[in-house]
């Protein structure tokens, strides 16, 4: 290959300069939109001291009956385009997984704790049961020896 000269056409056109080793900065409009964590944390407890708004209590009473379809009209009637309906649709019903996923939890826990309970009251129930068959034998055995003698 020739020598390389700073054209204004071609393959090599234009003014040579050094990569930068990061990339470009990402710039701040890049990340507007996306939910800090203190953004995040005072939407959720805003959601659980406010709870829902009617029509949100309502799309979330469609689709716990599985009428998904009339949700999305309904989502779509209040939010005004069928997209924000379909995306409102979506976080409610991933909302209510959510919701069922923590009562199934709090359900298996306490069940856990019951039977937990129950083993203890068996251990005990055993102990007292052993320690009075104990005690029995003992007195028994007194007695036993007391009529010999």
């Amino acid at each position: 290959m020739g020598i390389r000269y700073k054209l204004a056409v071609g393959l090599d056109k234009g003014h040579k300069v050094d990569r930068l080793e990061g990339g470009r900065k990402q710039r701040p409009t890049r990340r507007k939109g996306t939910a800090t964590k203190h953004a995040k944390f005072v939407r959720d407890l805003v959601r659980e001291i406010a709870g829902f708004s009617p029509y949100k209590k309502r799309s979330q009473e469609l689709l716990k009956i599985q009428k998904d379809k009339r949700a999305l009209k309904f989502c779509k009637k209040r939010l005004g385009t069928h997209i924000r309906g379909k995306k409102k649709r979506e976080e409610m019903q991933v909302l209510l997984q959510k919701i069922r996923k923590a009562q199934q939890a709090r359900q298996h826990q306490q069940h856990q704790q019951h039977q937990q309970h129950q083993q203890h009251q068996q251990q005990q129930h055993q102990q007292h049961q052993q320690q009075f068959e104990f005690d029995f034998n003992n007195k028994t055995c007194e007695l036993f020896e007391k009529k010999m003698m």
